[in-house]
C-alpha cells in the first residue's frame, strides 16, 4: 500500500533519469503512483490530511502526468526490444 502523504506530496518522487531505472523498478513506481491516485479517487482523508482541496487537485494531476511519464519509458523499452 501507498505509503501516507509526506510534505514532498502524494505521489513517490521520481528520478530526473527513468532511463536509469530498472523494469522492475518502473513497474513497481508506476504501481506506487497508482495506489496513490486510487486513494485520492476513494477521498482517503487520512492519505490527504493537512492538504485542501486545491493542493490535492494539483498533485493529483501531477501524478497522473508522472504516470504517463513512466507509461511512456515503458513503451520506447517495448518498442526498442522490438526494433532490436
Amino acid at each position: 500500500m501507498a505509503k501516507p502523504a509526506t510534505p514532498e506530496g502524494l505521489f513517490p518522487a521520481l528520478p530526473e533519469d527513468l532511463t536509469a531505472l530498472s523494469d522492475d523498478e518502473l513497474e513497481t513506481l508506476k504501481k506506487e503512483h497508482k495506489v496513490a491516485a486510487d486513494m485520492i479517487d476513494a477521498d482517503d482523508e487520512e492519505f490527504t490530511k493537512g492538504l485542501d482541496a486545491d493542493e490535492i487537485f494539483a498533485q493529483y494531476e501531477a501524478g497522473v502526468e508522472q504516470i504517463e511519464s513512466i507509461t511512456a519509458e515503458q513503451k520506447a523499452r517495448v518498442e526498442a526490444g522490438e526494433a532490436y
